[in-house]
């Protein structure tokens, strides 16, 4: 399977054009290095600062992304059918969910695009935020699917109500070592 089309799922179809428009036309985003996104499989690794962030990586995206998102989320009764119906699939982080791991890596081996903010969280500082607090999922993913990692830093997302331009940046891939460790 490859990566899929965005009109294959019309949930998801309707959702990009609403918020392609909202952020490219009223938020005037602007994305870079939208070309360094490998052919193939990856992992796309943006910081995360608003609400709004998953909606704009994927309206940044030709194909349809697929969002690793903490169970609460899911669990609201009309927005969790609504994030089932857009790719988005829950993870308990709490603990090691085992569900979802298999789901990432399936999602990974069928030349799928994983969304997974590395934080855990929301960040509402506009500073880095220490390399302690970044969870260790991301390069779990990258090392055990073989698949790249993208770098995405996305700019002014947390002020959504403010007249500020938004600005996506997409960093070179970062490939996984051929032989890896746990602190790899």
């Amino acid at each position: 399977m490859c990566k899929r089309r965005i009109a294959d799922n019309v949930y998801y179809h309707i959702g990009w054009l609403f918020f392609r428009f909202l952020f490219f036309t009223l938020r005037r985003a602007r994305v870079f290095g939208a070309e360094k996104l490998p052919p193939g499989s990856c992992i796309l690794s943006p910081n995360h600062r608003s609400f709004t962030d998953p909606p704009l990586v994927g309206s940044c995206c030709n194909s349809q992304l697929n969002y690793m998102a903490k169970r609460e989320l899911l669990s609201v009764p009309v927005l969790g059918f609504l994030f089932r119906k857009v790719n988005v699939f829950p993870v308990d982080r709490k603990s090691a969910d085992i569900g979802a791991i298999k789901r990432a890596l399936k999602i990974l081996k069928d030349s799928g695009i994983l969304v997974i903010f590395p934080e855990g969280t929301r960040i509402k500082k506009e500073s880095a935020p220490p390399a302690a607090s970044l969870r260790m999922g991301v390069g779990y993913f990258s090392c055990n699917a073989r698949v790249p990692v993208v770098p995405v830093y996305l700019h002014n997302t947390g002020h959504f109500f403010s007249f500020k331009p938004i600005r996506i940046f997409f960093g070179d891939p970062v490939y996984p070592p051929e032989n890896f460790t746990k602190n790899d």
